[in-house]
């Protein structure tokens, strides 16, 4: 298992903000990922603010658990063979569980389909992603930093202006998918 502290930015915005701002970047095509969600049958981790999932993209299948600190979003990875909820029983996922006071089994709680294009910059990673869940259709746009999040903060808001979008904190597609 490997972490990661991830720091990022995002909001929601219109189909035609996104098309808009996408336009103004040299996008190629976007790529398919499946986000499988997972919790107790009483959302224990929702209660915790902690996210599980499992992705699958063209390229990789991994297992992550995401938990909220007062740095970022600290991530716990694990890139699987294949499709394998089980994967959250090991002993490492099982021990964060229980270091939580999370005893239940996990249950799948939803899925999103994300239609997901990036532009790499000096700052950090600028993310077109398209969301399909429960018959719904979204669109965000996140600014994952890479160094100074002060730096990538600014940078994300000059994207925004851009397009004079404001920034306006979204909930995260496990949220939405299964609200």
């Amino acid at each position: 298992m490997h972490t990661n502290l991830e720091i990022e930015y995002k909001t929601l915005v219109t189909q035609d903000q996104f098309k808009r701002l996408r336009d103004r970047f040299s996008v190629g095509k976007a790529s398919k990922q499946i986000n499988t969600y997972f919790d107790t049958p009483d959302r224990q981790l929702l209660a915790v603010k902690v996210a599980c999932r499992i992705r699958i993209t063209e390229h990789a299948i991994e297992a992550t658990v995401k938990r909220k600190t007062v740095e970022g979003v600290l991530e716990y990875n694990v890139t699987l063979d294949q499709f394998d909820p089980t994967v959250f029983r090991t002993e490492a996922f099982q021990a964060l569980f229980l270091s939580l006071g999370i005893h239940e089994d996990l249950i799948e709680v939803g899925q999103t389909e994300t239609y997901r294009t990036i532009v790499h910059e000096p700052l950090g990673q600028l993310c077109f992603d398209e969301n399909h869940y429960n018959g719904k259709t979204d669109y965000e746009l996140e600014y994952e930093t890479i160094g100074d999040p002060s730096a990538g903060y600014a940078r994300f808001m000059e994207i925004l202006a851009m397009e004079n979008i404001p920034y306006v904190p979204s909930i995260s597609k496990m949220q939405r998918a299964t609200a």
